[in-house]
């Protein structure tokens, strides 16, 4: 695809996704949550029909059709650009270490205080092309990269050891407010993908929001945890003795995720596994 063919197919989805979006957040408008996830689907729909077998979900630029690169779905240059970490890192809360090729091992935090999770699996660090299209996915209804990103986590899962399978999915919840602002929950439609993936069932009301809270991005560590104290419940009838794998999109101080674990466990979970595509 031309550099301009690029560039207008990326106005006409940005356009589509902005109408519905749009239309979702009218204010004064109440619109049928049945209305909202029709929207969605449409949205996906519009973006999948527009993409071909024979393109990149990252660049849509053209790629070998034989390509194994995480189930074929990006072309070479993409594919470099989207490799995962493979060493430099804490296996524990994935901590980024300066030097990349240091083989993986426990940071001093996690050294001092285990994390209140079993296992933690991430593809990359949270910069460059996967921060480029986590952005859009999260914030400009860019529901067009799910397949890219469950290939994504399903290789990252498998790549660091996740042999044993969840016995449920459950993503990071949004509160209703933050929902319906939004239009969607970005880990639930990752989660989505992926529980299809792993032929693992999804759970989107194992783990809810029951309380709002101001937006993390601006807060530092100690005032995030603060901040999440008491915002989240999990279903004691879902989870109790169970395998739970939390699902989000980003982990920056971990503060979301440890709540979440520490809630799942609270609930009588017997293994909480951590899946995130991105290390900030």
């Amino acid at each position: 695809m031309s550099r301009l063919g690029k560039e207008w197919f990326g106005l006409a989805r940005l356009n589509l996704a902005g109408r519905l979006a749009t239309l979702l957040r009218m204010p004064g408008q109440v619109m049928p949550a049945a209305f909202g996830r029709a929207a969605m689907r449409v949205l996906r729909l519009a973006v999948g029909v527009a993409l071909s077998k024979e393109r990149c979900l990252a660049c849509y630029g053209l790629r070998a059709t034989d390509s194994p690169v995480c189930d074929a779905v990006l072309c070479a240059a993409c594919a470099r650009e989207l490799a995962p970490r493979l060493a430099g890192y804490c296996p524990s809360c994935g901590e980024l270490y300066a030097q990349a090729d240091d083989p993986p091992h426990l940071c001093a935090e996690c050294l001092r205080t285990p994390k209140p999770w079993d296992s933690f699996f991430f593809h990359g660090p949270y910069a460059g092309l996967l921060k480029d299209i986590l952005l859009a996915f999260k914030f400009r209804q860019g529901l067009g990269h799910a397949r890219l990103l469950q290939a994504l986590a399903a290789e990252a899962f498998f790549l660091r050891g996740g042999s044993g399978l969840p016995d449920l999915l459950a993503p990071v919840p949004l509160h209703p407010r933050r929902l319906a602002w939004r239009g969607y929950n970005q880990s639930l439609e990752l989660a989505r993908d992926l529980a299809h993936a792993l032929d693992r069932p999804l759970c989107h009301s194992a783990l809810m929001r029951i309380r709002h809270t101001p937006p993390q991005a601006r807060l530092d560590a100690r005032t995030r945890r603060i901040n999440l104290l008491g915002a989240f419940r999990a279903d004691e009838a879902q989870v109790e003795g169970r395998r739970v794998l939390l699902v989000d999109d980003i982990m920056t101080t971990g503060a979301t995720i440890e709540q979440c674990a520490l809630v799942l466990k609270a609930a009588g979970a017997s293994v909480v596994d951590v899946l995130v595509l991105a290390r900030a």
